[in-house]
């Protein structure tokens, strides 16, 4: 069979791009773990009470 080059073209760009969500997901769970300990470092810092003057 006689390779088709815009099938493979269009092969590699779908593997890169499934590479790059995956690298960008795993950088959206760090940067949610990151915020996450962010915040309880600030809410410590800040005596822990981050409902202080809201109302509701």
């Amino acid at each position: 069979m006689i390779p088709n080059p815009t099938s493979d073209d269009a092969e590699e760009r779908i593997r890169s791009t499934e590479l790059a969500l995956r690298r960008t997901e795993e950088m959206v769970a760090e940067n949610i773990a990151l915020r996450s300990k962010m915040r309880g470092l600030v809410d410590a810092a800040a005596g822990g009470d981050d409902d202080e003057g809201e109302e509701g």
